[in-house]
């Protein structure tokens, strides 16, 4: 069972991509957080496989966390999903330990491949 953590400042965006994921197998969402910090708090306490974190985000951002991955050695592998289509933000995500950076719009077909690629990355 892949556990998954999500963060992201929208309600709706953590309800709806809980609601996805639920119907995948192997797949169990095990948390989510409002904004970076509650993250990092999650990321500590839960020791989800697989984070998917927004960029924006109040408190802590989504690079910002994934600081925070890199820094404590966890073993929690990230995807952004994220609105920003910037490539410098992308490129940013990957410099600090992202495995995956899907757009929002493009959840429905490149979230759940982008999940399992991470994990049988080492």
């Amino acid at each position: 069972m892949i556990k998954i953590l999500i963060a992201d400042d929208h309600p709706a965006v953590r309800s709806a991509l809980k609601c996805f994921l639920e119907t995948e197998d192997g797949v169990e969402v095990v948390g989510d957080a409002s904004n970076g910090t509650d993250a990092v708090i999650a990321l500590e306490k839960l020791r989800p496989d697989i984070l998917l974190s927004d960029v924006r985000m109040p408190g802590l951002n989504g690079l910002e966390v994934l600081n925070h991955i890199r820094a404590k050695c966890l073993p929690t592998k990230a995807i952004l999903v994220t609105s920003i289509a910037e490539k410098a933000c992308k490129e940013a995500a990957y410099r600090l330990g992202a495995l995956g950076y899907v757009l929002k719009d493009d959840v429905a077909e490149d979230l759940i491949p982008a999940i399992f690629q991470a994990v049988r990355t080492n």
